[in-house]
């Protein structure tokens, strides 16, 4: 079975506009006992949230994923793999030093995924490409909907 795991910007659309990308309603209709929500996203969306009812929204995309066990959180492994990545990038692409700690959150998430060998979706092109230029990993790129 494909293995799936969202990126945050994916589900902020959706609850900004209320409705999914295609491609992710697909994905919801026909691969849903793949996806995966990661422990990162989760808190990345709880942080957006405002009030309780932001953060009820926020409970009601992850709490179907709590329940059935389909959480991916890093590892402290993944944890110092993410410090030698962040490291790397430093050397390697010294235009980006002020988005380092921006790359945390997606770092981590690919390194999840890639955890338990799951494919990444977003619409974040550039800071997971960036990423991609360090660390192997499956991405899916998804163009925003106008």
């Amino acid at each position: 079975m494909k293995k799936l795991l969202l990126d945050t910007d994916l589900y902020i659309e959706f609850l900004r506009r209320g409705t999914y990308h295609k491609l992710i309603r697909d994905v919801y209709a026909y691969e849903t006992p793949g996806i995966y929500f990661s422990s990162v996203v989760i808190q990345e969306l709880l942080a957006g949230a405002i009030g309780k009812a932001g953060r009820k929204n926020v409970e009601t995309l992850y709490q179907p994923f709590e329940s059935a066990g389909r959480i991916v959180t890093p590892t402290h492994n993944n944890w110092k793999e993410a410090g030698d990545i962040l490291s790397l990038l430093r050397i390697k692409r010294k235009d980006l030093r002020t988005k380092i700690p921006v790359l945390i959150n997606d770092i981590l998430i690919a390194l999840s995924a890639r955890n338990i060998g799951a494919t990444v979706y977003t619409s974040n092109i550039g800071d997971f490409q960036t990423i991609k230029e360090i660390l192997t990993f499956s991405l899916v790129v998804i163009e925003k909907e106008a």
